[in-house]
C-alpha cells in the first residue's frame, strides 16, 4: 500500500513539474500611434505607410498571441484617405492573429468638452475590451472620456462601472493588464496634470481600483516617446510611436513577453525587432 502511495504522489509531482515547464510563453505586441499623416503634416502619408508596413511584417513574423493598437490611427479623424490607407495596411495582418483597438484623441471628434467617437467606431467597433488570453485578463479603455469628457462625464462614469465590473474577472486570471491611450503619468502620480497626462483625481481614483482588483501593469501610448515607472507596485508604462517621435525613441513597438506571473516588456526600434518568436524570447529573458 506504502508502495501504492509513493508511486502516485510522484507520478502527481512529475506531472505538475512537466505543467510548470510547459507552461503558456504569451507574447503581446502594442503598436501605438501609427498616426498617418503626422509626419508630413498630412501633405502624405509616405512615412507611416513604411513603418505601419513594417510593423505588420513583423507581427507576421514573430506570429504574437496578442496584438493591441493604442490609438491614433490617423493624423484627422475626419479625413476617410487616412482611414483608408491605415485600414489597407493592418487587413494584412494575419487573421489567426488576436488584434484589438482602442481609439487615441486624433480618432474620435473633441468639441467643447464632448467626445464624439463615432469616426472611430465607424471603422474599428467598439471603444474597449476586455478579453482573457492564456488565463491573462486584458482589458482596454477609452482614455478619451477621462481626458476630454466634461460636458457629460456620464460617459467616463459608465466606463468607469464597466472596467470595475470587468476588473473583478481577475479571480480567475494569473495576470491583468490594462491599456489606454493616454498615460495617466509620466513620473509620479501626484505630478501637475499636462497635456499628455490624466487629471490627478482621476489617475487616484483608477489606481485604487487597479490595486483593489490586481492590476500589475498599465500600458499607454499618446507621448511618442518612452515613459517608465510605477504606484503602489503597479507599472505605468507609456510607449513612443510606431509613427513619427517625438521624443529620443525611434518608431517602434513594445513587446511584452508572460510566463506564469512573470512580465517582461522591452521597446523596439522597428529596424531591432528580433526574425523569430523563439528568437524574441531569448532575447527578453
Amino acid at each position: 500500500m506504502k508502495k501504492i502511495i509513493l508511486t502516485t504522489l510522484c507520478c502527481l509531482t512529475a506531472a505538475l513539474t512537466s505543467a510548470r515547464e510547459k507552461s503558456p510563453v504569451t507574447i503581446i505586441m502594442q503598436v501605438s500611434d501609427p498616426q498617418m499623416g503626422f509626419y508630413a503634416d498630412n501633405r502624405d502619408m509616405a512615412y507611416e505607410t513604411r513603418t505601419l508596413t513594417k510593423t505588420v511584417e513583423a507581427i507576421n513574423r514573430l506570429r504574437p498571441d496578442v496584438v493591441v493598437f493604442t490609438g491614433d490611427y490617423v493624423h484627422n479623424a475626419a479625413d476617410e484617405s487616412q482611414w483608408t490607407e491605415f485600414l489597407r495596411i493592418v487587413a494584412e495582418i494575419n487573421p489567426r492573429i488576436k488584434t484589438l483597438y482602442l481609439p487615441g484623441n486624433h480618432d474620435v471628434r473633441l468639441e467643447e468638452g464632448s467626445v464624439d467617437v463615432e469616426p472611430y467606431t465607424k471603422h474599428l467597433g467598439t471603444d474597449r475590451f476586455c478579453v482573457r488570453v492564456n488565463g491573462i485578463l486584458l482589458t482596454g479603455i477609452n482614455s478619451d472620456y477621462l481626458k476630454d469628457e466634461t460636458r457629460d462625464p456620464s460617459k467616463e462614469e459608465n466606463q468607469f462601472r464597466w472596467l470595475a465590473r470587468s476588473l473583478k474577472k481577475k479571480r480567475a486570471s494569473r495576470t491583468s493588464l490594462v491599456f489606454a491611450h493616454h498615460p495617466f503619468f509620466l513620473r509620479q502620480i501626484d505630478e501637475p496634470d499636462g497635456y499628455s497626462t490624466i487629471s490627478p483625481e482621476k489617475r487616484r481614483r483608477y489606481f485604487e481600483l487597479f490595486r483593489e482588483t490586481g492590476v500589475q501593469t498599465v500600458f499607454t501610448g499618446h507621448l511618442h516617446d518612452n515613459a517608465e515607472t510605477s504606484y503602489d507596485n503597479i507599472g505605468m508604462i507609456t510607449t513612443s510611436a510606431v509613427g513619427r517621435p517625438l521624443g529620443d525613441a525611434p518608431s517602434g513597438v513594445r513587446i511584452i513577453v508572460i510566463k506564469d506571473r512573470t512580465i517582461i516588456h522591452r521597446y523596439y526600434p522597428l529596424d531591432e525587432i528580433p526574425d523569430a518568436r523563439t528568437g524574441l524570447i531569448q532575447a527578453l529573458r
